[in-house]
C-alpha cells in the first residue's frame, strides 16, 4: 500500500503525464494508447489506497486522475469496434464508480452493450479479428477489456456477463479466444 501511495503522490505532485501524451498521427485529440492503458490500474490503485490518504492528498491525486480521465474520454477512435475504445469505456466505468458519476457509468454500459451487439456470432470482434497475424492479439485485448467491464459491473449492482443480444454474450468471445489460443493456425 505504501508503494502505491508513494507512486500516485509522486506522479500527481509532478503533474506527470501532462505533456507528450497525444497520439500525434491524428489531427483530432487522442490520448496515447500507453497512457490509456495506465489509467484503469491507476484508478484501481487510487481506490485501494484512498482511505490512507489525507484530504489534501486525495484531492491532489483525484484532480490529477480526473484530468487524465477527461482526456481519455475525449479520445476519438473512429469506431465503437476497437479495443482502445473498450479500454476507454473501462476507464469510464472505474472512474464513474470512484466519483459516483452516472454519466460515465452510462457511457461504459452503452459501450459494453454496443460491443456485444457488434460481436459476430462466433465471438470475434470484426475490427480486431480482421487484423491479420495480429488478430488474436487484438481480440485478446478487446475480450480482456470487456471482461473487466463485465466483472466490475457487479460493483454497481449489475451483471453484464449475462447481458445477451441476438444470442451473444461475452462468453462467446471468451470461448473463441480460448479455442484460437489453443490452436492459433
Amino acid at each position: 500500500e505504501s508503494r502505491l501511495k508513494e507512486f500516485l503522490l509522486t506522479l500527481s505532485s509532478a503533474d506527470a503525464l501532462s505533456k507528450n501524451i497525444r497520439f500525434k498521427l491524428q489531427k483530432t485529440f487522442r490520448l496515447d494508447f500507453h497512457i490509456q492503458s495506465l489509467l484503469p490500474p491507476m484508478i484501481i490503485a487510487f481506490s485501494d489506497i484512498s482511505g490512507s490518504l489525507n484530504s489534501r492528498e486525495r484531492v491532489q491525486v483525484g484532480k490529477w486522475l480526473n484530468r487524465l480521465v477527461e482526456q481519455s474520454q475525449q479520445s476519438d477512435f473512429f469506431s465503437r469496434q476497437d479495443n482502445k475504445s473498450y479500454l476507454r469505456h473501462l476507464t469510464a466505468l472505474l472512474w464513474g464508480i470512484v466519483i459516483d458519476n452516472e454519466g460515465l457509468l452510462q457511457q461504459a454500459r452503452q459501450g459494453y452493450q454496443n460491443a456485444i451487439l457488434d460481436m459476430r456470432p462466433d465471438g470475434t470482434f470484426p475490427m480486431d479479428a480482421s487484423r491479420g497475424g495480429s488478430g488474436i492479439h487484438y481480440q485478446n485485448r478487446s475480450t480482456n477489456a470487456l471482461m473487466a467491464l463485465a466483472g466490475y459491473s457487479t460493483i454497481i449492482g449489475e451483471n453484464w456477463v449475462e447481458y445477451e443480444v441476438n444470442g451473444r454474450t461475452i462468453k462467446n468471445a471468451v470461448d473463441w479466444l480460448d479455442k484460437a489460443s489453443s490452436n492459433p493456425s
